[in-house]
């Protein structure tokens, strides 16, 4: 129950910024705030929304606890991520990560999750941070004068708890019977695209 309240609250504080968006989202938009500019640099790339959308089916397999352990575990990787990155210079050749985390993500919802004894241990939960870890890293850009960096990922954090929570629900009413393996082939649907972009970003 704890759980369902939290993930719903999340998901509520950004429904004003969803409804204001702009039919095009652009990357970086002029003058726009710290905060705005990372609810939109989030969704700005397609690997972004396919790691947030995979992620939500990831744990929308799990039962409520787990799924929110999982869910924390990967907002903290995002916050660590974006951290790591602001020190280490930004985001510059983290595209095959990005899209090896995909490509692994993608495969997990295609198997069908992780059962439930694997779930409960510290490494799987690493796993989500690590996941969590690609989101945040891929969010790391410069930033115009004056944004406030703590803004900017507050903006990231927000849309990535809104995405995820969305798309977890959904999932959660959705795991049984035949519905179950829609959810395994859109995994392996996102695990594809991984593979794709991993094996071009070894040839650039």
């Amino acid at each position: 129950m704890r759980a369902r309240v939290l993930l719903r609250a999340a998901a509520l504080a950004p429904a004003f910024l969803l409804a204001a968006s702009p039919p095009a989202l652009a990357h970086m938009p002029a003058g726009a705030n710290a905060f705005y500019g990372g609810v939109v640099h989030a969704v700005s790339g397609i690997e972004q929304i396919l790691l947030l959308a995979a992620f939500g089916l990831f744990i929308g397999l799990m039962e409520e606890e787990r799924l929110f352990r999982h869910f924390g575990a990967f907002m903290a990787g995002i916050v660590l991520g974006g951290i790591a990155g602001l020190f280490l210079g930004g985001a510059d050749g983290m595209a095959p990560f990005l899209a090896a985390n995909l490509a692994v993500l993608g495969g997990l919802v295609a198997l069908g999750g992780l059962p439930d004894d694997i779930a409960d241990r510290r490494a799987a939960l690493g796993l989500s941070a690590l996941f969590g870890l690609a989101m945040g890293s891929a969010n790391v850009v410069p930033l115009p004068a004056g944004w406030s960096p703590i803004l900017y990922f507050g903006g990231v954090l927000i849309i990535g708890a809104f995405a995820v929570n969305l798309v977890a629900q959904l999932t959660a009413r959705a795991r049984t019977g035949w519905r179950r393996i829609g959810i395994r082939v859109l995994g392996s649907w996102v695990a594809a695209v991984g593979v794709i972009q991993a094996m071009l970003a070894a040839l650039t």
